[in-house]
């Protein structure tokens, strides 16, 4: 039970930490924000007379109230733009476990972007259950925020629970990066580095770098700040350079970490400095943030030689999993908690031995934004494919409305003499991409291509435009049709998409898809890709999913692969069975 004492207190000296620093926070606001935090009743805070107050699902107390408190009062666009959002009680005291299991944590714990204090709590708290005394416990702690109100409030939470004045609790203002300036004597090295450090997308809108401050990475880190690297898988390679040399690391970082191609050399990186020990890939609610994570825990010094799986939406453990290979493909967690089968991939040749592929970007995006118009349904200049037109083996123009460019259309085509309007170099990048081909969707839950055997199709970023010789076609067709190759892209993949279950794909990763082992019944596969493509569309999709339940249990046995599981995951991220359930209502 939580008391109304200790919420009234923990408000209290809340308010009076940030006195200097934050305005505008008056006691009602405070307490009715907490109380929104928590699920309580708001009218029971604001002076009516109440012996005690249940405790949330959350296992908060009043300590845990500042950080909530925190959060409440600050705007929806500071925490986005920021990447500002308090970690549930229950998750950060699971992490802390996890990275203190056998972990004899003698020294002191930092959170570089300790927020309202969560991790620092739960390294308290871990501490204290072993024997530790409180105020001894809260002594080991060091965090920096740059926020001074964030700073402000996590002295404040760890001295209510310490029951220590706040202001002798080593937490600063600072930059999360400049942790040695920060801290000056308290600082590096650590036995632990722990924490949620802010998301912050490079993909655009409020959380992207400034030019300064990505060039001041880019001197600290070298090459690994690619220009799409959240600011969150930076403080990996922060926490490797505070950390001693038998230390432990265990950080939440967006679940894109996982598997990015822009983090891949931050991955190499911490795997050679140190043994992934454990893996979580979030599921159900906890956050508030709209974008999927993950946690991962560090061993520095050690040599794994399994990593201990974490499921659910708190940290559980699930079950030791071998190392990937190669040890930075950390996507496979991501692929293994979200259900995909696991295939053994007998052949050692892949795609690029037999198409070229190509993907435009922001450019062509612009070039052809400025050419788009509406055409008719015969029309013979180039037509506008998006990812949303695309399905398996079927194009959608013409039928299904597009969204490109902030409209709606239905026969989108690029006007030539708009498009004669653009440099040379995107004059030539189109013609070369009017050819037989076949084009591949994006943000997918499977791999999805159309043919374009009249290469009239043009393809808009993020589309993949896969050059073939059109005696090939139906062959390369078949290899982008089936279960095995959607397995094989997710699992390397899984994370980096905007949906957790989609397949984000780049040219380079598609060429790097294997082909079958067994030509046969590749050979029958390649005609039953063919004759889906040449299907006309029924209005029930029976006809369809009944050719390409063929095709695909026809292609797991082209890759020398049992088609049980494969297909069974395959056709039901198509939703074969909808479309059969459908044909049956409508039948009866």
């Amino acid at each position: 039970m939580v008391t109304k004492s200790a919420i009234d207190g923990a408000v209290e000296n809340y308010l009076a930490e940030l006195a200097q620093i934050a305005t505008g926070h008056d006691r009602a606001r405070v307490i009715a924000a907490v109380a929104k935090s928590v699920g309580a009743v708001p009218d029971l805070w604001l002076g009516k007379p109440i012996a005690e107050v249940p405790e949330s699902p959350q296992n908060v107390d009043g300590a845990d109230l500042i950080g909530l408190a925190l959060q409440a009062i600050t705007d929806s666009k500071t925490r986005s733009s920021g990447g500002l959002f308090y970690t549930p009680r229950a998750v950060a005291d699971a992490i802390v476990s996890e990275a203190f299991r056998d972990h004899p944590l003698d020294g002191t714990v930092c959170d570089p972007t300790c927020g309202g204090g969560s991790f620092l709590l739960a390294a308290a708290r871990w501490a204290h259950a072993r024997g530790v005394e409180r105020c001894a416990a809260v002594e080991r702690v060091r965090g920096i925020d740059i926020d001074p109100v964030a700073a402000g409030a996590c002295r404040t939470a760890l001295g209510l629970w310490a029951g220590v004045d706040p202001a002798s609790i080593s937490v600063v203002a600072g930059d999360g990066f400049e942790v040695e300036q920060s801290l000056g004597d308290l600082g590096p090295p650590f036995d632990a580095v722990v924490g949620n450090p802010p998301f912050q997308s490079q993909l655009g809108g409020s959380t992207v770098r400034s030019a300064e401050a990505t060039a001041a990475l880019r001197e600290r880190f070298g090459a690994a700040v690619r220009p799409y690297v959240d600011t969150g898988a930076l403080f990996l390679l922060e926490a490797l350079d505070l950390v001693n040399p038998s230390g432990v690391v265990a950080m939440i970082v967006p679940l894109s970490v996982l598997a990015t191609r822009d983090v891949e050399p931050i991955r190499r990186i911490v795997t050679d400095r140190s043994a992934l020990s454990a893996v979580w890939v979030a599921t159900g609610a906890g956050f508030d943030a709209k974008v999927n994570v993950c946690a991962v825990v560090l061993r520095i010094g050690a040599v794994a030689r399994s990593v201990r799986r974490l499921d659910g939406a708190v940290p559980e453990f699930e079950r030791e999993v071998p190392i990937p290979e190669p040890p930075w493909q950390w996507s496979e967690f991501a692929a293994d908690q979200l259900g995909v089968p696991q295939v053994l991939i007998r052949s050692e040749t892949t795609l690029r031995t037999m198409v070229t592929a190509t993907a435009g970007f922001r450019d062509e995006y612009y070039a052809l934004a400025a050419s788009v118009v509406e055409g008719v349904v015969d029309d013979s200049r180039p037509r506008l494919i998006t990812s949303g037109l695309v399905e398996v083996l079927e194009s959608r123009w013409g039928i299904d409305e597009a969204r490109f460019a902030k409209q709606k259309w239905r026969y989108p085509v690029v006007d030539p003499t708009r498009f004669a309007a653009q440099p040379k170099r995107l004059r030539r990048w189109l013609e070369n991409r009017l050819v037989p081909k076949l084009l591949v969707a994006t943000q997918t839950r499977t791999i999805e291509a159309i043919p374009d055997l009249a290469g009239q199709l043009a393809p808009i970023t993020p589309v993949i435009s896969v050059e073939v010789d059109p005696n090939q076609l139906w062959l390369v067709a078949a290899v982008l049709t089936n279960p095995i190759s959607s397995i094989v892209a997710l699992r390397r993949t899984a994370g980096s998409a905007r949906s957790a279950k989609a397949i984000k794909l780049s040219a380079r990763q598609l060429l790097d898809l294997p082909l079958p082992i067994h030509n046969a019944l590749w050979d029958e596969g390649a005609a039953l890709a063919e004759a889906v493509a040449k299907l006309r569309p029924d209005g029930s999709g029976l006809a369809k999913v009944e050719m390409l339940t063929e095709l695909g249990k026809v292609m797991c046995g082209a890759y020398g692969v049992e088609p049980d599981e494969p297909f069974s995951w395959w056709s039901e991220s198509l939703g074969f069975a909808d479309v059969v359930r459908s044909n049956s209502d409508q039948t009866e």
